[in-house]
């Protein structure tokens, strides 16, 4: 361990102990008088309903109670000769202060032992400096909509479903209950949370200094605790299985067909006391949610249907268990889990249903059955239907978290936590059994007793259309030939200390994190003819041409085999199995921090003032120099390697807010951010490195990228029920990371592409939020984003294109560096949300028109941008889409696609029984109800979402000409037919119409 490292981890133990995870808590402030007379009282208990947190006020008859859980609580007050007064409803969000009304204390003698007042949620936030978007429970519960991340698509800020203020996809990080969710591999994160368990979404777009490691945004996510008082419960179906899954067809397909695609969700939930007693109920409290999700057909794409090999099976669930000792101690413990196992969606998959012909077919160069009734074994891969990409996921994080109050005003705790991500890609028959993928081994089994008879779709299927601008299908013809999988845990301790001293809320400490990251990969077409022997007939000569079948032979799977590949081995050996330590030793980065924060109040002005220090030690080694990877020896085969430094960096922070008026907020701010290197472009293996120098892409000298965030904005009040929020901003980013090419030097090796810290981006906008709280039974929320998201580049690969299309040999290649709107620039995008209630409790209406509900959600956007092409040649095009036969034509990204369109709506009715002690909630839900037919993508060469171009070339014409002579009559005329079915893709389907209906049974 270095001595940075060190300081660092010395820096964090001397803290007195640590704090509640990242976001999590807020605080409650007031001030306590005298009804009559106005003065304030000094010393007046304080405390929150069905908790041991509280306090006094001062002697300006002030209180604040910090490290309050976000939730709903009641907060009641209490004075020798006066009447307890106790304000319901008072809302707590994470890393803000709620201020409940004054507390104005009758004499005991005037009125009844105790007054009950219902608070309301201030219309605007004034003490929120950053920009804060809040989405509660019941606002989720109405949406008709499901899960976290479509909260988070539908605020302002965020673009094109993900993208928040021009960052790229991985510029986000999510947490729940103070966990953090994106593992470092790809910042991806496989945790599912069930949008019944959340208590609330907070997406931030700009963060004071407790958030690190991001660029662009912050998803906080708080789940549902239990109670201390009763127990609760719920249980939850949501299916369409009551539709046919009618499959789509290559003619003329109906794009409104309401289908159903096997959607079952089931979930339950529980929460309440540990321990049934009075007494001790307030001790520990408890909440836990399991839900399964089971999907015949995940993707629902218009005039498609039901696709097969699409399925996606989940098991999601969190939970957490509170003890409060009183004295101010508090233990929590928690945290969450997902499972899952889906199958690719492809065209292949789609096109072979089509035809029960199909469902196995093989290429070849001659007929598969000899006249003596032998076997020929063919030269090409088949295709298989029941061979799709399997990928199974396993997530698991869980937390620790000890709290402990010093006095009123100090709060002290300690954070532990934990994570683990392990993920696996394979062939859905053979998936991890290696030896199954040697293609000559299953050709015999699955092919030996099959004729071609007819219509030959695999001609068809042998190449493909031209597919510009397509989504990847995910899914390779014949065998999934690539296996994968890979693992990362860590482990976390978190330490930080908030005190109150007169204005100023105080806190600061820091983490450190422990990372295993393990990873390995196999081209599985390295295996054809490895592991078979070869059965040749009695009375055939040893060819190829005598072969009658094959057998499958072990003999050859040894760790020789496997060396000189280039796998990528780490944490595991070349046979897969995990090794703690050696050459192939799994890697251990190390990621600390500290921060220092400043929330301050001087009269009605608000600042949050910070700074961050972040540290990372990546824990691998890479070449010395890049251009000369084995030294300057002649003949070296040995790579020459280096450590790479240890990374510091520090952020400063600066956030505020004041009011311009008693309904206008004035707030301002800038912040520096930064995001380390994702691990699955820093690490390299040993056999990579060694044996395929000239395809090692990955870098372990990868810097953090940096970002400079600037924001002015207000928030206005709107009468008595409404608001206006606007937001505008300037982003800019540099250290981004890309492709580039190194020039191999002194006979070295050839000139080789790897990732590199060589792109920039500089974005802007600004974000409007309109909000109208429940009004005569309706409330609303608008949601608009104008976002210019410019940059070098818009992904870590979109150099390849231009590398592979110039010369291999051309002098000291430079990538581009002009700015240009990047691929996922969404310039406008806008969501309306209306909903509508008549509450179950609300005695002016007829028995018959309470409890229902209705709220509609439509949502738009611009189209994203792309780069238009023009081809040379249909030649190639016919088998896909080579860099070598197109030509840009105009400049990058230069055409937009039309804009989208989708209207969601949920209908639901509440009823109650057992005296209102279950609740009954039974919804429809309708997605695209309106069935807009959006072009998700376009073939560049036509602008068009249908058409490629390639039917109306000659190349085509030529291709048809032929297969009625060589395949038989009408075999043409099928091909063409299957051909337009391929080449409409996916591209202008968008969402189908979807109708789901639910049950929500609660206690």
């Amino acid at each position: 361990m270095t001595r940075k490292l060190l300081q660092v981890l010395l820096l964090i133990l001397t803290l007195p102990a640590a704090a509640l995870a990242v976001g999590t808590t807020g605080k409650i402030i007031g001030k306590v008088i005298d009804k009559d007379t106005r003065e304030p009282l000094i010393g007046a208990s304080v405390r929150i309903v069905d908790t041991r947190l509280g306090g006094t006020t001062n002697i300006n008859g002030q209180f604040s109670i910090l490290n309050v859980p976000t939730g709903t609580y009641s907060v009641k007050v209490s004075y020798v000769g006066y009447a307890d007064v106790t304000i319901r409803g008072v809302k707590v969000t994470a890393d803000l202060t709620s201020e409940t009304p004054v507390f104005e204390l009758p004499n005991a003698s005037a009125l009844e032992p105790e007054v009950v007042i219902t608070a309301e949620r201030p219309i605007i936030e004034k003490t929120a400096t950053t920009s804060t978007r809040i989405v509660t429970a019941e606002q989720i519960q109405n949406l008709p909509t499901r899960g976290a991340a479509a909260v988070v698509a539908q605020t302002a800020g965020v673009v094109n479903g993900s993208f928040i203020r021009g960052g790229r996809g991985n510029e986000t990080v999510t947490y729940v209950d103070g966990v953090l969710q994106n593992n470092p591999i790809d910042r991806g994160s496989g945790s599912n949370i069930s949008g019944a368990s959340i208590e609330e979404v907070v997406v931030l777009t700009s963060f004071d200094s407790e958030y690190g490691n991001v660029n662009s945004g912050v998803v906080n996510i708080t789940t549902r605790s239990g109670n201390s008082e009763k127990y609760f419960g719920l249980a939850e179906f949501v299916t369409d299985s009551y539709l046919s899954k009618t499959q789509g067809a290559p003619s003329s397909p109906n794009v409104n067909n309401l289908n159903g695609f096997g959607y079952n969700i089931y979930n339950i939930q529980f929460g309440g006391p540990l321990l049934p007693f009075n007494n001790l109920g307030r001790l520990a409290n408890f909440y836990f949610t399991v839900e399964r999700q089971d999907i015949g057909s995940r993707t629902a794409f218009q005039g498609v249907g039901f696709l097969p090999n699409n399925s996606f099976k989940q098991w999601n669930g969190n939970g957490k268990i509170r003890f409060d000792f009183g004295s101010g101690i508090q233990l929590t413990a928690g945290g969450n889990f997902t499972s899952s196992s889906q199958l690719a969606d492809g065209y292949l998959q789609i096109l072979s249903n089509s035809f029960t012909t199909v469902q196995r077919t093989y290429n070849n160069s001659a007929d598969s059955i000899r006249p003596d009734g032998t076997t020929v074994l063919l030269t090409q891969p088949y295709n298989n239907y029941e061979h799709a990409l399997r990928t199974e996921t396993d997530n698991l994080q869980g937390f620790l978290k000890y709290t402990q109050a010093i006095g009123q005003k100090t709060i002290l705790n300690v954070n532990l936590y934990t994570t683990f991500n392990e993920i696996e890609f394979g062939d859905d028959q053979f998936f991890n059994d290696f030896l199954q993928y040697d293609v000559l081994f299953q050709r015999a089994n699955h092919v030996a007793s099959t004729q071609p008879k007819g219509f030959r779709p695999d001609v068809l299927f042998s190449g493909g259309p031209a597919q510009p601008g397509l989504p990847a299908s995910g899914a390779n013809i014949g065998v999934a030939d690539d296996y994968r999988k890979r693992k990362i845990s860590s482990y976390e301790i978190e330490a930080n200390m908030e005190t109150q001293v007169a204005d100023h809320n105080l806190k600061f400490g820091g983490q450190l994190r422990f990372h295993e990251y393990r990873n390995y990969n196999i081209n599985m077409a390295n295996f054809n003819g490895r592991f078979s022997r070869a059965i040749i007939g009695a009375s055939g000569t040893p060819d190829s041409t005598s072969i009658i079948d094959y057998v499958r032979d072990d003999s050859n799977f040894n760790d020789d085999f496997f060396s000189g590949f280039g796998n990528t081995n780490i944490g595991f050996d070349r046979l897969g199995r995990e090794v703690s330590d050696g050459e192939f030793k799994p890697r251990r980065p190390v990621i600390g921090s500290l921060y220092v924060r400043d929330s301050f109040q001087l009269s009605d002005f608000v600042a949050n003032v910070g700074f961050r220090l972040d540290y990372f030690d990546s824990d691998q080694q890479g070449y010395a120099d890049p251009s000369r990877p084995f030294g300057t020896e002649p003949g070296s085969t040995t790579p020459v390697l280096s450590n790479r430094r240890a990374e510091i960096l520090i952020s400063p922070r600066i956030y505020f807010s004041f009011p311009v008026s008693d309904r206008t907020v004035f707030h301002a701010g800038f912040g520096k951010y930064t995001q380390q290197p994702d691990f699955a472009l820093l690490y390299l293996s040993r056999d990579l490195l060694v044996n395929r120098p000239g395809q090692s892409l990955n870098n372990p000298d990868l810097r953090s990228s940096k970002t400079s965030n600037y924001e002015v904005g207000f928030r206005q009040q709107v009468g008595n029920s409404a608001f206006i929020d606007l937001t505008t901003y300037y982003k800019e980013t540099r250290d981004l990371i890309q492709q580039v090419q190194v020039q191999g030097v002194d006979g070295g090796i050839a000139t080789y592409n790897r990732y590199d810290n060589q792109d920039f981006g500089t974005n802007k906008g600004f974000e409007l939020t309109f909000g109208l709280r429940r009004t005569n039974y309706v409330s609303a929320d608008i949601n608009y984003t104008l976002s210019f998201a410019n940059g070098t580049a818009s992904g870590v690969n979109e150099n390849s294109e231009a590398y592979r299309r110039q010369s291999i040999t051309a002098e000291n290649p430079v990538p581009p560096r002009t700015v240009q709107t990047l691929t996922f620039d969404q310039r406008h995008t806008a969501t309306f949300n209306l909903d509508f209630r008549t509450p179950l409790t609300d005695q002016t209406l007829p028995m018959a028109a309470r409890g229902w509900g209705a709220n509609l959600l439509f949502r738009v956007g611009s189209g994203t941008s792309y780069s238009p092409i023009t081809y040379q040649s249909f030649i190639e095009p016919l088998f896909g889409e080579p860099l070598s036969n197109f030509n840009t034509d105009g400049p990058k990204n230069s055409q937009t696609l039309p804009w989208n369109y989708q209207l969601d709506i949920r209908l639901d009715k509440n009823l109650t029984f057992a005296e209102n002690r279950v609740t009954l909630n039974i919804y429809l839900i309708g997605l695209n109800i309106l069935g807009f037919q959006n072009v998700l993508s376009v073939y560049r060469n036509t602008a068009s979402a249908t058409d490629s171009g390639v039917r109306g070339s000659s190349e085509y014409a030529n291709r048809l000409a032929g297969l009625d002579e060589t395949y038989g009559e009408g075999t043409a005329q099928s091909y063409d037919q299957l051909y337009r079915f391929y080449e409409r893709g996916f591209n202008g389907s968008g969402n189908a119409r979807q109708v789901r209906l639910g049950i929500i049974l609660g206690f």
